[in-house]
């Protein structure tokens, strides 16, 4: 029977085999340690300074100005813009780095370069404004002179056609407009490139 040590019939010793739960029911049994949860806690993400940033994004979009402009001078317009815009991008953000001395992604480097295209875009849109104020009409009429020789070296009646649509004010103001977007466009992609190596650069120099 249950509880005695000896069979009742026999005398035989009886052994009685444990279920690996049953130590606990005993008195007098060390309870079991339950193992530790470990918890992984994410280090927080890294994130830009923004007072900081703008300033020196707004730092070097008023330089870009003097940079594409003497560039322009020893340079092809593209390639100004190839090589200016993302030295731009990338001075900012090592400026950034310099005063801050934070740990930069590639993404923060893109995200200040694109500021900074943006502020020399605007910075290069007021100047050129300004120019357009003392000098009215000197674009529209260096835009004409530039149709009015590709009509010369096209004879297509139909290409004549349309740019003879062109010279007409709605068309200089269409095409103006879509050339502004298009040197946005520019000044964004081209500088957020550059503040992405920047950004790779400064990581460089914390090895």
């Amino acid at each position: 029977m249950e509880g005695n040590t000896f069979c009742g019939q026999c005398g035989a010793p009886q052994i009685r085999v444990m279920a690996p739960g049953d130590a606990l029911d005993q008195p007098g049994a060390a309870p079991s340690i339950p193992h530790p949860v470990q918890t992984y806690i994410a280090p927080p993400q890294p994130r830009i300074a923004w007072n900081n940033a703008a300033q020196k994004a707004m730092l070097v979009g008023l330089l870009s100005v003097l940079v594409l402009e003497a560039m322009s001078r020893l340079l092809p317009g593209l390639l100004v813009y190839l090589l200016g815009l993302p030295a731009a991008g990338a001075f900012a953000v090592w400026l950034y780095h310099r005063s801050t001395r934070q740990e930069l992604t590639g993404g923060m480097g893109a995200r200040i370069g694109a500021v900074t295209g943006l502020f020399g875009f605007l910075v290069n849109m007021l100047v050129a404004g300004a120019m357009m104020k003392a000098r009215p009409g000197a674009m529209s009429e260096e835009f004409k002179r530039g149709m009015q020789e590709a009509l010369k070296n096209n004879p297509d009646p139909n290409a004549q056609q349309m740019m003879q649509k062109l010279m007409s004010p709605e068309g200089i103001a269409l095409m103006l407009t879509i050339g502004v977007v298009f040197l946005l466009v520019i000044f964004l992609v081209l500088c957020s490139l550059g503040g992405l190596m920047g950004a790779s650069l400064t990581r460089e120099e914390r090895r």
